[in-house]
């Protein structure tokens, strides 16, 4: 089964009463970033105690005993590049390197940035591939700089850089 940061089990684990405390021991492997082993059963006390193990209750009538693995997997985080300048292509090599998911944005499909994951042509698209884990950068040298970054501040990036000088920055 899979649990969602927002605590959605996709898949099937023991049932009802043994749903809730997965749910909630899924959580917390995702908050510490830590795989865990539990062990489920109506009576935990009784269990004979392992290292790495964590004994827990469970509600169900019907006995037995469950052994779940939990095993923290976070997404990748998301690289989205707009432009096609030298600038922007150097760091889509180094979003690939360091196993980001590039979403490379080149509205004049100039085809520099086709080695990126994705390459959108429609800055309007921008929004919906920005998610939490996404961080953004902007090397248009002032084509659709204010364009872009409305669309990018609106989807609310866990980062947004602007490669400009200082000058052209303060006045976008």
């Amino acid at each position: 089964a899979i649990v969602t940061v927002d605590g959605v089990m996709f898949g099937w684990i023991g049932g009802s009463c043994a749903q809730p405390t997965v749910i909630k021991e899924a959580l917390n492997a995702l908050a510490e970033d830590d795989s865990r082993l539990i062990r489920l059963s109506t009576e935990p006390e009784q269990q004979t105690q392992r290292d790495g193990v964590t004994d827990l209750p469970m509600t169900c009538f019907s006995g037995g005993t469950l052994e779940i693995h939990i095993e923290a997997h976070h997404p990748r985080p998301r690289l989205l590049i707009v432009g096609s300048l030298p600038v922007a292509q150097a760091l889509a090599h180094l979003g690939k390197a360091m196993n980001y998911h590039v979403i490379a944005v080149d509205p004049e499909q100039t085809g520099a940035l086709a080695h990126a994951d994705e390459v959108l042509v429609d800055l309007d698209a921008i929004g919906g591939e920005i998610r939490p884990n996404t961080y953004t950068v902007i090397a248009t040298h002032g084509n659709y700089d204010e364009h872009a970054l409305s669309k990018i501040f609106a989807a609310q990036p866990s980062y947004v850089g602007l490669v400009s000088s200082r000058r052209r920055a303060e006045q976008v």
